[in-house]
Protein backbone atom coordinates (compact mmCIF):
# COMPACT_ATOMS: atom_id res chain seq x y z
CA UNK A 1 0.00 0.00 0.00
CA UNK A 2 2.63 2.29 0.69
CA UNK A 3 4.25 1.40 -2.23
CA UNK A 4 0.81 2.85 -4.18
CA UNK A 5 0.74 6.13 -3.03
CA UNK A 6 4.50 6.91 -3.31
CA UNK A 7 3.76 6.55 -6.94
CA UNK A 8 3.93 9.91 -9.14
CA UNK A 9 0.77 9.54 -10.61
CA UNK A 10 -1.32 8.46 -7.74
CA UNK A 11 0.55 11.61 -5.71
CA UNK A 12 -0.68 13.80 -8.72
CA UNK A 13 -4.09 12.96 -8.61
CA UNK A 14 -4.45 13.03 -5.09
CA UNK A 15 -3.12 16.55 -4.75
CA UNK A 16 -5.50 17.43 -7.56
CA UNK A 17 -8.51 15.92 -5.94
CA UNK A 18 -7.38 18.21 -2.72
CA UNK A 19 -7.41 21.32 -4.65
CA UNK A 20 -11.01 20.54 -6.12
CA UNK A 21 -12.53 19.26 -2.56
CA UNK A 22 -11.23 22.97 -1.25
CA UNK A 23 -12.99 24.56 -4.40
CA UNK A 24 -15.95 22.63 -3.76
CA UNK A 25 -16.14 23.76 -0.42
CA UNK A 26 -15.71 27.68 -1.27
CA UNK A 27 -17.87 27.23 -4.08
CA UNK A 28 -20.63 25.11 -2.26
CA UNK A 29 -20.61 27.60 0.74
CA UNK A 30 -21.78 30.76 -1.47
CA UNK A 31 -24.45 28.89 -3.26
CA UNK A 32 -25.69 27.28 -0.08
CA UNK A 33 -25.23 30.97 1.76
CA UNK A 34 -27.68 32.39 -1.37
CA UNK A 35 -30.51 29.79 -0.99
CA UNK A 36 -31.26 27.17 2.05
CA UNK A 37 -32.50 24.44 -1.19
CA UNK A 38 -29.44 24.10 -1.53
CA UNK A 39 -28.31 21.94 1.11
CA UNK A 40 -29.31 18.71 -0.77
CA UNK A 41 -25.65 19.18 -1.81
CA UNK A 42 -24.63 17.72 1.10
CA UNK A 43 -26.55 14.62 0.63
CA UNK A 44 -24.93 13.70 -2.88
CA UNK A 45 -21.26 14.17 -1.78
CA UNK A 46 -20.66 10.34 -2.31
CA UNK A 47 -21.80 10.73 -5.57
CA UNK A 48 -18.32 13.79 -6.10
CA UNK A 49 -16.00 11.35 -4.69
CA UNK A 50 -17.33 8.36 -7.10
CA UNK A 51 -16.92 10.91 -9.96
CA UNK A 52 -13.07 11.67 -8.55
CA UNK A 53 -12.55 7.89 -8.43
CA UNK A 54 -13.91 7.45 -12.16
CA UNK A 55 -11.50 10.49 -13.50
CA UNK A 56 -8.18 8.16 -11.33
CA UNK A 57 -9.96 4.92 -13.43
CA UNK A 58 -10.11 6.62 -16.43
CA UNK A 59 -7.57 9.33 -16.53
CA UNK A 60 -4.62 8.80 -14.64
CA UNK A 61 -4.38 4.92 -13.84
CA UNK A 62 -4.00 4.52 -17.67
CA UNK A 63 -0.25 4.24 -18.71
CA UNK A 64 -0.74 7.02 -21.18
CA UNK A 65 -0.91 11.03 -21.34
CA UNK A 66 -4.42 11.57 -21.67
CA UNK A 67 -4.05 15.23 -20.41
CA UNK A 68 -5.62 16.50 -23.89
CA UNK A 69 -8.56 14.33 -23.81
CA UNK A 70 -9.31 15.08 -20.47
CA UNK A 71 -9.18 19.15 -20.73
CA UNK A 72 -11.43 18.54 -23.92
CA UNK A 73 -13.86 16.74 -21.87
CA UNK A 74 -13.80 19.17 -19.38
CA UNK A 75 -14.37 21.88 -21.98
CA UNK A 76 -17.24 20.61 -23.43
CA UNK A 77 -18.57 19.90 -19.94
CA UNK A 78 -18.10 23.36 -19.34
CA UNK A 79 -19.71 25.31 -21.96
CA UNK A 80 -22.76 22.77 -21.93
CA UNK A 81 -23.84 22.78 -17.72
CA UNK A 82 -22.33 26.34 -17.00
CA UNK A 83 -25.33 28.16 -18.72
CA UNK A 84 -28.06 26.11 -17.38
CA UNK A 85 -26.55 25.87 -14.02
CA UNK A 86 -26.58 29.64 -14.12
CA UNK A 87 -29.41 30.03 -15.10
CA UNK A 88 -31.50 27.42 -12.73
CA UNK A 89 -30.13 29.16 -9.49
CA UNK A 90 -30.49 32.41 -10.29
CA UNK A 91 -33.96 32.46 -12.00
CA UNK A 92 -35.24 29.39 -10.44
CA UNK A 93 -33.11 28.40 -6.70
CA UNK A 94 -33.11 32.03 -5.69
CA UNK A 95 -37.05 32.68 -5.88
CA UNK A 96 -37.67 29.65 -4.51
CA UNK A 97 -35.66 30.17 -1.58
CA UNK A 98 -38.21 33.10 -0.90
CA UNK A 99 -40.89 30.96 -1.26
CA UNK A 100 -38.85 28.18 1.49
CA UNK A 101 -38.15 31.19 3.55
CA UNK A 102 -42.08 32.15 4.43
CA UNK A 103 -42.24 31.14 7.98
CA UNK A 104 -45.54 29.28 9.25
CA UNK A 105 -47.15 28.70 12.31
CA UNK A 106 -49.67 26.00 13.36
CA UNK A 107 -53.50 26.61 14.48
CA UNK A 108 -56.41 24.08 14.65
CA UNK A 109 -59.93 24.39 13.77
CA UNK A 110 -58.96 25.52 10.08
CA UNK A 111 -62.09 25.04 7.72
CA UNK A 112 -63.39 25.75 3.89
CA UNK A 113 -66.10 28.22 4.29
CA UNK A 114 -65.90 29.02 0.74
CA UNK A 115 -64.26 28.74 -2.96
CA UNK A 116 -64.19 31.06 -5.82
CA UNK A 117 -62.21 29.40 -9.02
CA UNK A 118 -60.89 30.51 -12.14
CA UNK A 119 -58.63 29.75 -14.94
CA UNK A 120 -55.69 31.26 -15.47
CA UNK A 121 -55.44 31.19 -19.10
CA UNK A 122 -55.41 27.36 -19.05
CA UNK A 123 -52.07 27.40 -17.64
CA UNK A 124 -53.30 26.70 -14.08
CA UNK A 125 -57.24 26.06 -12.71
CA UNK A 126 -56.85 28.16 -8.97
CA UNK A 127 -59.39 28.55 -6.81
CA UNK A 128 -59.32 30.78 -3.80
CA UNK A 129 -60.42 29.26 -0.89
CA UNK A 130 -61.70 31.13 2.34
CA UNK A 131 -60.48 29.09 5.37
CA UNK A 132 -61.96 29.90 9.26
CA UNK A 133 -58.96 29.29 11.70
CA UNK A 134 -58.05 29.99 15.21
CA UNK A 135 -55.15 31.29 16.73
CA UNK A 136 -54.66 31.63 20.40
CA UNK A 137 -58.65 31.63 20.81
CA UNK A 138 -59.21 34.35 18.96
CA UNK A 139 -61.06 33.31 15.40
CA UNK A 140 -59.41 34.43 12.00
CA UNK A 141 -60.32 34.65 7.88
CA UNK A 142 -57.18 33.69 5.59
CA UNK A 143 -56.83 32.70 2.13
CA UNK A 144 -55.84 29.30 1.01
CA UNK A 145 -55.62 27.44 -2.42
CA UNK A 146 -56.91 25.23 -4.88
CA UNK A 147 -54.85 23.74 -8.31
CA UNK A 148 -53.88 21.35 -10.78
CA UNK A 149 -50.82 22.35 -10.67
CA UNK A 150 -50.07 21.71 -6.73
CA UNK A 151 -46.94 19.76 -7.77
CA UNK A 152 -45.97 21.68 -11.06
CA UNK A 153 -42.22 21.73 -12.43
CA UNK A 154 -40.39 24.80 -11.70
CA UNK A 155 -40.54 25.89 -15.51
CA UNK A 156 -44.09 26.34 -15.84
CA UNK A 157 -45.12 29.13 -17.32
CA UNK A 158 -47.15 30.40 -13.58
CA UNK A 159 -43.96 29.68 -11.43
CA UNK A 160 -45.22 27.93 -8.62
CA UNK A 161 -43.13 29.28 -6.22
CA UNK A 162 -43.65 32.72 -6.93
CA UNK A 163 -46.66 34.75 -5.28
CA UNK A 164 -48.49 36.91 -8.49
CA UNK A 165 -49.66 40.33 -7.30
CA UNK A 166 -52.62 42.21 -9.29
CA UNK A 167 -51.66 42.88 -12.82
CA UNK A 168 -48.14 41.12 -13.11
CA UNK A 169 -47.82 38.94 -16.48
CA UNK A 170 -47.53 35.52 -16.86
CA UNK A 171 -47.25 33.83 -19.91
CA UNK A 172 -50.27 32.93 -22.22
CA UNK A 173 -51.65 29.37 -21.96
CA UNK A 174 -54.36 26.70 -24.04
CA UNK A 175 -57.27 28.72 -22.79
CA UNK A 176 -60.12 28.04 -20.57
CA UNK A 177 -59.82 24.71 -18.63
CA UNK A 178 -63.19 23.03 -18.43
CA UNK A 179 -64.71 21.07 -15.59
CA UNK A 180 -67.33 18.33 -15.76
CA UNK A 181 -70.68 19.19 -14.30
CA UNK A 182 -71.42 18.26 -10.74
CA UNK A 183 -69.41 18.37 -8.16
CA UNK A 184 -65.84 19.27 -9.10
CA UNK A 185 -64.16 18.27 -6.15
CA UNK A 186 -63.17 14.16 -6.22
CA UNK A 187 -65.20 13.72 -9.42
CA UNK A 188 -64.04 10.06 -10.57
CA UNK A 189 -66.22 9.73 -13.62
CA UNK A 190 -64.49 11.79 -15.72
CA UNK A 191 -60.95 10.17 -17.03
CA UNK A 192 -60.32 11.98 -20.47
CA UNK A 193 -57.84 14.62 -19.92
CA UNK A 194 -60.05 16.47 -23.26
CA UNK A 195 -63.29 17.29 -21.09
CA UNK A 196 -61.17 19.25 -18.60
CA UNK A 197 -58.81 21.11 -21.05
CA UNK A 198 -60.56 22.07 -24.08
CA UNK A 199 -58.35 24.54 -26.62
CA UNK A 200 -60.55 27.22 -28.14
CA UNK A 201 -59.55 28.43 -31.39
CA UNK A 202 -60.86 31.05 -33.94
CA UNK A 203 -60.41 34.52 -34.77
CA UNK A 204 -62.22 37.81 -34.00
CA UNK A 205 -62.80 39.89 -30.93
CA UNK A 206 -65.64 40.37 -28.52
CA UNK A 207 -66.53 42.10 -25.40
CA UNK A 208 -66.76 40.88 -21.79
CA UNK A 209 -69.55 40.53 -19.03
CA UNK A 210 -69.58 40.96 -15.31
CA UNK A 211 -71.06 39.22 -12.30
CA UNK A 212 -72.89 40.36 -9.89
CA UNK A 213 -71.92 41.28 -6.25
CA UNK A 214 -72.52 40.34 -2.75
CA UNK A 215 -73.75 36.98 -1.78
CA UNK A 216 -75.64 36.35 -4.74
CA UNK A 217 -72.42 36.80 -6.94
CA UNK A 218 -71.37 33.40 -5.45
CA UNK A 219 -67.64 35.14 -5.26
CA UNK A 220 -66.42 33.57 -2.11
CA UNK A 221 -67.77 33.79 1.59
CA UNK A 222 -68.13 38.06 0.92
CA UNK A 223 -69.05 37.61 -2.20
CA UNK A 224 -67.01 39.59 -5.00
CA UNK A 225 -68.99 37.94 -7.92
CA UNK A 226 -67.64 36.60 -11.17
CA UNK A 227 -66.71 38.10 -13.78
CA UNK A 228 -65.15 37.96 -17.70
CA UNK A 229 -61.38 39.55 -18.17
CA UNK A 230 -59.04 40.35 -19.71
CA UNK A 231 -60.41 40.67 -23.15
CA UNK A 232 -62.49 38.09 -25.17
CA UNK A 233 -60.25 36.55 -28.62
CA UNK A 234 -61.60 33.35 -29.84
CA UNK A 235 -64.37 31.42 -29.63
CA UNK A 236 -66.03 28.27 -31.08
CA UNK A 237 -66.65 28.77 -34.63
CA UNK A 238 -70.66 27.53 -34.73
CA UNK A 239 -71.21 30.42 -31.44
CA UNK A 240 -71.70 33.86 -32.63
CA UNK A 241 -71.16 35.49 -29.27
CA UNK A 242 -69.18 34.89 -26.10
CA UNK A 243 -72.06 35.00 -24.42
CA UNK A 244 -73.82 32.39 -26.49
CA UNK A 245 -70.36 30.24 -25.85
CA UNK A 246 -70.92 30.11 -22.26
CA UNK A 247 -74.72 29.71 -22.38
CA UNK A 248 -74.28 26.27 -24.20
CA UNK A 249 -70.64 24.89 -23.31
CA UNK A 250 -71.61 21.85 -21.48
CA UNK A 251 -69.52 22.29 -18.39
CA UNK A 252 -69.23 26.53 -18.01
CA UNK A 253 -69.83 26.68 -14.50
CA UNK A 254 -67.47 25.85 -11.42
CA UNK A 255 -68.36 25.37 -7.89
CA UNK A 256 -68.65 28.05 -5.13
CA UNK A 257 -69.78 26.79 -1.43
CA UNK A 258 -70.95 29.41 0.95
CA UNK A 259 -71.83 28.95 4.76
CA UNK A 260 -75.17 30.55 4.07
CA UNK A 261 -76.18 29.52 0.41
CA UNK A 262 -74.59 26.30 0.29
CA UNK A 263 -73.22 24.89 -2.97
CA UNK A 264 -73.59 27.20 -5.93
CA UNK A 265 -71.96 27.28 -9.49
CA UNK A 266 -71.22 30.57 -11.36
CA UNK A 267 -68.81 31.57 -14.54
CA UNK A 268 -65.59 31.80 -13.91
CA UNK A 269 -63.49 33.69 -15.83
CA UNK A 270 -61.57 33.26 -18.93
CA UNK A 271 -58.54 35.05 -20.42
CA UNK A 272 -58.14 33.71 -23.58
CA UNK A 273 -55.30 34.88 -26.17
CA UNK A 274 -54.15 33.57 -29.25
CA UNK A 275 -50.85 31.76 -28.51
CA UNK A 276 -47.53 33.43 -29.74
CA UNK A 277 -44.23 33.47 -27.99
CA UNK A 278 -44.52 37.27 -26.85
CA UNK A 279 -47.69 36.76 -25.97
CA UNK A 280 -48.48 37.63 -22.26
CA UNK A 281 -51.32 37.62 -19.53
CA UNK A 282 -52.29 39.75 -16.92
CA UNK A 283 -53.68 38.39 -13.21
CA UNK A 284 -56.69 40.41 -12.40
CA UNK A 285 -58.73 37.79 -10.30
CA UNK A 286 -57.26 38.95 -7.25
CA UNK A 287 -54.91 41.40 -5.27
CA UNK A 288 -52.91 38.53 -4.77
CA UNK A 289 -51.76 34.79 -5.89
CA UNK A 290 -50.67 32.09 -3.47
CA UNK A 291 -47.75 30.16 -4.59
CA UNK A 292 -48.62 27.19 -6.87
CA UNK A 293 -46.40 24.85 -4.46
CA UNK A 294 -48.82 26.20 -1.19
CA UNK A 295 -51.93 24.74 -2.44
CA UNK A 296 -53.54 21.31 -2.08
CA UNK A 297 -54.78 19.18 -4.94
CA UNK A 298 -58.00 20.81 -6.66
CA UNK A 299 -59.36 16.86 -6.38
CA UNK A 300 -58.87 16.82 -2.72
CA UNK A 301 -62.38 15.52 -0.71
CA UNK A 302 -64.85 17.96 -0.32
CA UNK A 303 -65.84 16.62 3.00
CA UNK A 304 -62.39 17.08 4.02
CA UNK A 305 -62.16 20.62 3.37
CA UNK A 306 -65.26 21.68 5.19
CA UNK A 307 -63.76 19.31 8.14
CA UNK A 308 -61.93 21.05 11.11
CA UNK A 309 -58.08 20.43 11.16
CA UNK A 310 -54.91 21.72 11.57
CA UNK A 311 -53.24 24.02 9.09
CA UNK A 312 -50.37 26.76 9.07
CA UNK A 313 -50.36 30.36 8.65
CA UNK A 314 -48.13 33.27 7.34
CA UNK A 315 -49.18 36.90 7.45
CA UNK A 316 -47.88 37.90 4.19
CA UNK A 317 -46.37 41.51 3.53
CA UNK A 318 -46.53 42.62 7.04
CA UNK A 319 -44.82 45.71 5.94
CA UNK A 320 -47.51 48.01 8.01
CA UNK A 321 -48.79 45.15 10.19
CA UNK A 322 -52.17 44.78 8.69
CA UNK A 323 -52.16 41.38 8.08
CA UNK A 324 -53.32 39.64 10.72
CA UNK A 325 -55.56 42.89 11.50
CA UNK A 326 -57.47 42.01 8.23
CA UNK A 327 -57.57 38.10 8.83
CA UNK A 328 -59.42 39.23 11.84
CA UNK A 329 -61.97 41.85 10.66
CA UNK A 330 -62.55 38.74 8.50
CA UNK A 331 -62.04 41.18 5.00
CA UNK A 332 -62.77 40.45 1.76
CA UNK A 333 -59.74 38.21 0.49
CA UNK A 334 -59.40 38.98 -3.22
CA UNK A 335 -59.66 42.49 -2.42
CA UNK A 336 -56.83 42.17 0.25
CA UNK A 337 -52.86 43.04 -0.18
CA UNK A 338 -51.89 41.71 3.06
CA UNK A 339 -53.83 38.85 4.57
CA UNK A 340 -53.22 35.47 6.16
CA UNK A 341 -52.17 32.46 4.08
CA UNK A 342 -53.13 29.32 4.63
CA UNK A 343 -51.14 25.80 3.89
CA UNK A 344 -52.72 21.88 4.92
CA UNK A 345 -49.24 20.66 3.10
CA UNK A 346 -46.41 21.56 5.42
CA UNK A 347 -43.40 21.04 5.18
CA UNK A 348 -44.14 22.90 1.65
CA UNK A 349 -43.54 21.04 -1.15
CA UNK A 350 -41.30 21.48 -3.40
CA UNK A 351 -39.40 19.56 -6.22
CA UNK A 352 -36.54 17.92 -4.76
CA UNK A 353 -36.16 15.42 -7.79
CA UNK A 354 -35.37 18.03 -10.48
CA UNK A 355 -33.43 19.76 -7.66
CA UNK A 356 -31.06 16.72 -7.33
CA UNK A 357 -30.86 16.44 -10.90
CA UNK A 358 -29.52 19.71 -11.19
CA UNK A 359 -26.51 18.79 -8.30
CA UNK A 360 -25.75 15.18 -9.62
CA UNK A 361 -25.57 15.62 -13.21
CA UNK A 362 -24.62 19.83 -13.46
CA UNK A 363 -23.21 21.04 -10.40
CA UNK A 364 -20.85 18.39 -9.79
CA UNK A 365 -19.63 17.79 -13.47
CA UNK A 366 -18.91 21.25 -13.81
CA UNK A 367 -16.99 21.22 -10.34
CA UNK A 368 -14.80 18.79 -11.69
CA UNK A 369 -13.93 20.96 -14.61
CA UNK A 370 -11.91 22.77 -12.23
CA UNK A 371 -9.25 19.76 -12.37
CA UNK A 372 -8.27 21.16 -15.98
CA UNK A 373 -6.09 23.82 -13.67
CA UNK A 374 -5.50 22.15 -10.74
CA UNK A 375 -3.61 18.93 -12.58
CA UNK A 376 -0.75 22.02 -13.40
CA UNK A 377 -1.17 23.36 -10.42
CA UNK A 378 -0.38 19.64 -8.52
CA UNK A 379 2.52 18.90 -11.55
CA UNK A 380 4.62 22.43 -10.06
CA UNK A 381 3.76 20.63 -5.92
CA UNK A 382 4.51 17.19 -6.75
CA UNK A 383 7.40 18.24 -8.66
CA UNK A 384 8.34 20.10 -5.87
CA UNK A 385 8.10 17.60 -3.41
CA UNK A 386 9.93 15.28 -5.90
CA UNK A 387 13.05 17.30 -5.95
CA UNK A 388 12.77 17.67 -1.96
CA UNK A 389 12.92 13.81 -1.35
CA UNK A 390 15.98 13.58 -4.49
CA UNK A 391 17.37 16.55 -2.19
CA UNK A 392 16.87 14.81 1.05
CA UNK A 393 17.95 11.52 -0.63
CA UNK A 394 20.79 13.13 -1.89
CA UNK A 395 21.91 14.72 1.54
CA UNK A 396 21.45 11.22 3.21
CA UNK A 397 24.05 9.99 0.05
CA UNK A 398 26.28 12.20 0.87
CA UNK A 399 26.06 11.97 4.84
CA UNK A 400 26.45 8.67 4.68
CA UNK A 401 29.60 8.98 2.78
CA UNK A 402 31.23 11.51 4.53
CA UNK A 403 30.58 9.36 7.59
CA UNK A 404 32.10 5.94 5.90
CA UNK A 405 35.26 8.21 4.83
CA UNK A 406 35.59 9.09 8.48
CA UNK A 407 35.44 6.34 9.64
CA UNK A 408 37.93 4.74 7.10
CA UNK A 409 40.23 6.90 7.93
CA UNK A 410 39.96 6.16 11.48
CA UNK A 411 40.82 2.62 10.62
CA UNK A 412 44.02 3.35 8.71
CA UNK A 413 44.89 5.74 11.43
CA UNK A 414 44.82 2.87 14.15
CA UNK A 415 45.95 0.58 11.91
CA UNK A 416 49.01 2.59 11.44
CA UNK A 417 49.79 2.42 15.09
Amino acid sequence: MTNFFSQTYVKHFIWTQIQASIAFILITYFVISGTDIAWQICNWIPVLFFYMLLQFILIWYPKRDLTFVFNACNYLILISCLPTFVYYYFIILLPSSEFKSLEFKQVENCVVSGITKTSLDGNEAYSLTYINFEQNGVSYLGSGCLTNQYQAYSLNPIPPYKTLKMNETFECGPGVVDYPKGNPFNNTNVTDIYHRFRLLRGGGSGGHGGGSGGHGGGGGVHGGGSHFGGGYRGCSSHYSSIEEYFKNRPSNRVHSYDPVYGNRYHPYPYYGKDIDSNCKQQFTFSQVKLPTWLCSDENSNFKDLVTPRTCWVHYYNQKKGQAQQNAQSRLNQRQLQELAFITFEYPLYYPKKSFNFIIVFIYFPLILTINSIFQYTSNVIVLKLHNQDNQAETDNINQQREVNNKNSIEMLLINQQ
